[in-house]
């Protein structure tokens, strides 16, 4: 029995461990290696490769990169540029649960016209190991693949689909990426009698390649928009699949699937939330946070003005600008530009409430992070990022921030009220217990 996931993303690393607060202490295999993977999860191109054997160097910081004499590097808490004088050559992207400390996770390198041409991969040994050649438009066509030597293993050509192995033995020649990964199988020795994904992309070929019977399921955690996609239908209206059953993550979705699904299959379609280790207790004080590396917050000044009985506590990982810093002037508001990890954790720990109110992209998965230090989390319509983890009715038309502060008001007055919401953010995600994952997937 396997885990089968394309990336060890938040979704992955979620499902991973639902299962193992189960008892589903599976061996788990990543298709698209990042170089950062934990030692007990293997993925085929660090096996062939052999990049995580007897390792004993570090990771790589931003400084550390070679750049062409006289070019300079620019780092920040969120990445670093490469110039060469008043022209960017490059971009330097850390690994971002690493972010703090500037660790290297990959390069990317540009021509004269700004456009990427070269992709450098590090992995948590420092170990440059992997390259990969993009296009005139900066579309990515081939990946190089290296042992701790820098010898070239493998080869990926995104243009054919092919892979090619080069490993003591022989060149082996792979058509698809799913050819490759039954390879591996194969040769780790592998047991496929099982197999648990997340993903109709390879995950889902490599369960219908295989010529093993077997009783394989697919956790689907991705909102359906207008119609099912192509290959849940596959699974769902052939008897013959491997996959079985078809857990549905997000409560919203499998209503809406039991309701208008119409065709044979609904009997493989089930529910199960993730499951998440809460951290302490809400202690009920006028304590908020905001993440944010814009200066972009919806309705923040109104909200300041209007609550001087919550204290406002605003992080960011860069330097904050001048309209943002304006806000030292009030007593209820504290910044704390290129906040340093551990500031972070005592704040998300002393925290009662998170404003998710910033325009632009969320940081550090910061609502989830909100969401399991039990914070009252409250957003707008137009800024909300991880809906799965709001309670509908703590979402607020952006020109009906007034609604907004009368139920804060309300729930600083009566700790009760706090509770009540609390418990409904849970609840709003319709929780399953490590019970219901063994009755669903025995």
């Amino acid at each position: 029995m396997i885990n089968l996931f394309d990336n060890f993303d938040q979704g992955s690393q979620d499902l991973y461990q639902s299962l193992i607060f189960s008892g589903y202490d599976n061996q788990t295999v990543v298709i698209n290696d990042n170089g950062f993977l934990p030692k007990n999860i293997i993925s085929p191109y660090a096996f062939f490769a052999g990049y995580y054997s007897n390792q004993t160097t570090k990771a790589k910081s931003f400084y550390q990169i070679r750049v062409p004499k006289f070019w300079e590097i620019r780092g920040n808490n969120n990445y670093a540029e490469i110039f060469d004088g008043d022209q960017k050559r490059g971009k330097i992207n850390y690994f971002s649960p690493l972010a703090y400390h500037r660790i290297v996770e990959t390069v990317e390198w540009f021509d004269r016209d700004g456009v990427i041409r070269l992709v450098d991969s590090y992995n948590c040994f420092g170990l440059r190991f992997a390259e990969t050649v993009c296009d005139k438009t900066g579309k990515a066509i081939l990946k190089s693949y290296f042992n701790q030597f820098g010898k070239e293993i493998i080869v990926e050509n995104f243009q054919t689909g092919d892979i090619i192995l080069s490993n003591s033995e022989k060149v082996e020649i792979f058509k698809s990426k799913t050819e490759f990964l039954l390879y591996f199988f194969k040769k780790n020795s592998l047991s496929v009698d099982r197999i648990f994904y997340n993903s109709l992309s390879t995950p889902m070929l490599v369960s219908y390649k295989l010529q093993e019977r077997g009783e394989d399921i697919l956790f689907w955690n991705e909102r359906i928009k207008d119609k099912i996609p192509g290959n849940m239908q596959v699974i769902l209206n052939d008897s013959k699949q491997r996959t079985k059953k078809v857990v549905f993550q997000n409560y919203y979705d499998y209503q809406r699937f039991q309701k208008e699904y119409r065709r044979a299959g609904l009997e493989k379609v089930k529910y199960l939330s993730m499951l998440y280790r809460y951290q302490e207790k809400n202690d009920a004080k006028a304590n908020a946070l905001l993440l944010t590396n814009s200066d972009q917050l919806e309705q923040f000044e109104k909200l300041v003005k209007a609550l001087p009985e919550m204290h406002f506590s605003v992080a960011s990982l860069t330097e904050m600008s001048d309209k943002l810093m304006k806000f030292s002037g009030f007593k209820n508001v504290q910044l704390y530009p290129n906040i340093q990890k551990n500031l972070l954790n005592r704040l998300f720990s002393r925290s009662n409430y998170y404003f998710d109110i910033n325009h632009g992209n969320q940081i550090l998965s910061a609502v989830r992070n909100a969401f399991i230090n039990q914070q009252l989390i409250m957003s707008f319509t137009n800024t909300c990022h991880a809906p799965l983890y709001v309670s509908d009715d703590l979402v607020y038309d952006p020109n009906r921030a007034d609604l907004m502060i009368r139920r804060i008001k309300q729930i600083i007055s009566d700790k009760n009220i706090l509770y009540k919401e609390l418990s409904q953010q849970k609840n709003h995600l319709v929780r399953s217990t490590p019970e219901d994952y063994r009755r669903i997937l025995q």
